[in-house]
Formats: C-alpha cells, sequence, structure tokens
C-alpha cells in the first residue's frame, strides 16, 4: 500500500472510529483496518463502524494501524499538511516514521 492523504482528515476519521471510553470498554480494538484503493482510504474500526478520506492512491494494498500511535503521531501535524502512508511486512511508515503493523485485528 503507498497513498498520499491530508494529515488532519486522516486523524479526524480515525477519532471518529474509537469508542467512547465509558462505553465498550471491552470491545476496545488496539488497530483499524486500512485499505487502500481509488482514490480513497477506507478505515473499518470498532463494531464495524467505518470511515474514509481522499486520497492520492500510488499502490492499492491493505495493512493494519495501531489506534492510538497513529492518532498521536498525527497529531503533530500541522492542518493541511499531506502525509505519505506505506506498508510493508511488519511495518506501516507515515513519512519517515515506522510503526509495527500487527496484521490482523
Amino acid at each position: 500500500m503507498h497513498a498520499t492523504v491530508d494529515a488532519h482528515a486522516l486523524r479526524t476519521a480515525l477519532l471518529r472510529l474509537k469508542p467512547r471510553r465509558s462505553r465498550f470498554r471491552s470491545l476496545h480494538e488496539p488497530s483499524v483496518e486500512v485499505t487502500a484503493g481509488g482514490t480513497a482510504l477506507v478505515m473499518m474500526g470498532t463494531l464495524d463502524s467505518s470511515a474514509s478520506v481522499a486520497a492520492v492512491v500510488s499502490q492499492a494494498g491493505t495493512a493494519h494501524i495501531p489506534l492510538e500511535a497513529v492518532s498521536r503521531l498525527l497529531a503533530t501535524y500541522a492542518k493541511g499538511t499531506s502525509v505519505v502512508i506505506r506498508s510493508e511486512p511488519g511495518k506501516v511508515w507515515f513519512d519517515k516514521f515506522s510503526l509495527t503493523s500487527t496484521g490482523e485485528r
């Protein structure tokens, strides 16, 4: 997977996938499945919720990203900044930062 996406839009979409701490605590999942294809990133999260954001997709594919770590990382980007996401076995890269990917939800 290789795609370029607006960092703020991606973070906003990911935050909507997080369950509230007071509800569904036992159903909280540590990762989100991200699929790149066409002109969008589609994210499948907790309780079968989903979101999508516009993206420039260079290579279609699927990856699992750690929800909390990605949310914290994307918070460091300024509004309107693009981030390049690429995946390889066991890792997902956000520009020059790599995060471990579990490969499963």
